[in-house]
Parts: C-alpha cells; structure tokens; sequence
C-alpha cells in the first residue's frame, strides 16, 4: 500500500473469534501506523485484516493504492460495529497486462 497524496493512518487486526456459519466474528485492534508518501506500507500475514482512515485531525485529502500480486475473486469485508463479515467479489480493470472485458483506456 502507498499514500502518494496525503497521509492515512493503517489499523490492523487479529480475527479473536469467527463462526463461518453465522458470518459473525470479533476483531481485536493490534498495531496502528501512519502511511504518507515516503512510508509505504504492506499487509501483515500474520494479521491481514486492515483499516485505512482518513483522521479529521490529519486536515487534507489522501489517497491510497493497494496493489495486489495475483487477482483475487474476492475479499473478506469487516464491520467491526456488527462483528459480521461478508466476502465480497471484487471485479479488476486489468489483469496480467490485459485490459479485462468491457474495460476502456482513460
């Protein structure tokens, strides 16, 4: 992950419980770190269950690009208020080089 504009601030997670049955689990908030262009960050193995956030007291816009080695079809999506998750299918511009199907150069 990369801020080129901005600064955010990266709060990761561990999975304390889940129930795939119910789609129900609880997140613990573990470290927290700041991202802005000259400190990129990755995703943790061990914990790979992130928040990115924008804080008020940060004062400007930012972005941010997540760059993934391989596509994957979906993704695990958390809320934290309702302990619930939901995996979620993702859908990409391009792949391996190639624009995908219906997809136009700006």
């Amino acid at each position: 992950m990369v801020t080129p504009i901005g600064r955010l601030r990266v709060q990761n997670f561990r999975v304390d419980t889940r129930d795939a049955s119910h789609s129900t689990c609880k997140l613990v908030p573990s470290d927290a770190y700041d991202m802005d262009p000259e400190h990129p960050a990755v995703v943790q193995p061990e914990e790979p269950v992130h928040q990115v956030l924008n804080l008020p007291e940060f004062g400007q816009p930012s972005t941010s690009v997540h760059i993934y080695s391989y596509p994957y079809s979906s993704c695990e999506v958390y809320s934290i208020d309702k302990g619930v998750y939901a995996d979620v299918p993702l859908h990409y511009s391009s792949e391996y080089g190639k624009l995908s199907p219906g997809e136009k150069l700006m």
